[in-house]
């Protein structure tokens, strides 16, 4: 991970460098370089998943916990356009501390001799807490015509979502259906992190003077990362899942100019990662050893989309 970000590093100093040079020459249509301010609300739903398996080469699962992600996220962006055919990109997106809706906590037992599982476990319970997304591109102009526009990009991207269990009931203990019980569970939770690179394609069309339309995808190469808190043991129980993933994003949209400086965007987004095969280490109150187990880790956000743009 540290090589990725290293190296990620170098290649954008690389770029100011070469973009200083850039700003340097003469430009003969007296084009200036261009800043671009928006900010954007998205109502994301998604889940931020985890899986437990038994050792390998076995697939079954041994447990998953399934916590949705609910939330309006706030979004701020800041373009900066230059040498006509280039662009850095800064944007940031937060949702605040808050309800993200119920889940469910399921534990199985398999019987390899019958082929078959058994659900010994089922509980409910809300998840509580917020999400954070970052993302740093350097663009490319690649293709253009009168009415259209391709950028590829690069850059480094983050999401991270914390999660805190509240309200915990569980129908099903020890293989037994039981009366619906609460559990006075605090403190626990867990927490996602993917972070790594994205590679892309923009694409833009002008439909005519007043509207644009606007797509993009990307792929995403990451580290996930999870550390958790079981606080129903004595004493609790703290776990590290460490895994790389690929992931995906696509967005389509449009944007209505009101006039030569201000714009209305809309449109719909959707971000995917699973990595699969990570290692757990579990510190159960004399430090951490690994797990034989595996986990798999899953993270996804997606939702319309509605802001403003500023440019300058």
């Amino acid at each position: 991970m540290l090589r990725k970000l290293s190296l990620l590093i170098f290649v954008l100093l690389l770029l100011v460098i070469w973009s200083g040079i850039c700003f340097s020459e003469p430009i003969a249509d007296g084009t200036e370089p261009q800043w671009d301010i928006s900010a954007r609300q998205y109502h994301f739903g998604g889940n931020a998943d985890f899986w437990l398996y038994y050792p390998s080469p076995s697939t079954n699962v041994i447990s998953q916990l399934h916590a949705p992600q609910k939330q309006t996220m706030n979004v701020f962006e800041i373009k900066y356009n230059f040498c006509r055919n280039q662009y850095l990109r800064l944007n940031y997106g937060t949702t605040g501390e808050g309800n993200k809706g119920q889940g469910f906590d399921k534990d199985w037992n398999w019987t390899y001799s019958h082929d078959y599982n058994q659900l010994t476990d089922y509980g409910t319970m809300n998840f509580h807490g917020a999400q954070k997304n970052y993302n740093l591109d350097y663009g490319y102009k690649i293709g253009s015509s009168a009415e259209s526009s391709t950028y590829a990009f690069v850059g480094w991207t983050q999401h991270k979502s914390t999660n805190e269990l509240r309200d915990i009931v569980y129908y099903r203990e020890n293989n037994i259906d039981i009366t619906p019980t609460a559990q006075a569970v605090y403190g626990a939770y867990y927490n996602l992190d993917f972070k790594g690179c994205r590679l892309g394609l923009e694409h833009t069309v002008r439909v005519d003077q007043k509207l644009t339309i606007n797509g993009l995808a990307a792929l995403h190469f990451i580290d996930a990362n999870l550390e958790g808190l079981w606080t129903n043991h004595t004493p609790a129980w703290s776990f590290k899942d460490n895994g790389s993933a690929k992931g995906f994003e696509l967005n389509v949209g449009a944007k209505y100019q009101f006039d030569s400086a201000i714009s209305a965007n809309f449109g719909y987004s959707y971000y995917y990662a699973k990595a699969k095969n990570c290692t757990r280490s579990m510190d159960e109150g004399s430090g951490y050893y690994v797990l034989s187990q595996k986990t798999d880790l899953e993270l996804a956000q997606h939702g319309y989309y509605l802001g403003l743009s500023a440019i300058f």
